[in-house]
């Protein structure tokens, strides 16, 4: 998983890297997940997730214009 994990980084990472800063994170990757257990959350737990952010999102916004903040500044 880890392994999975470090590749997905260098990959999203590999259009700002030169080869030698490629191997260099990497290495740095493998040592700090060594105190890391890292798992995939599932599809479903993703929507929860976001979900409860669009949640927390629209009441932000909703005490924002109780405030009294213009349209403009809420946009």
């Amino acid at each position: 998983m880890k392994e999975l994990f470090i590749n997905e980084v260098i990959s999203k990472a590999n259009y700002f890297l030169d080869d030698n800063q490629r191997i260099k994170l990497k290495e740095i990757l493998k040592e700090i997940c060594l105190n890391y257990q890292i798992t995939i959350i599932e599809q479903t737990k993703k929507q929860e997730i976001q979900k409860n952010n669009t949640d927390i999102l629209n009441k932000f916004i909703s005490s924002k214009e109780i405030e009294g903040c213009s349209t403009r500044t809420l946009n």
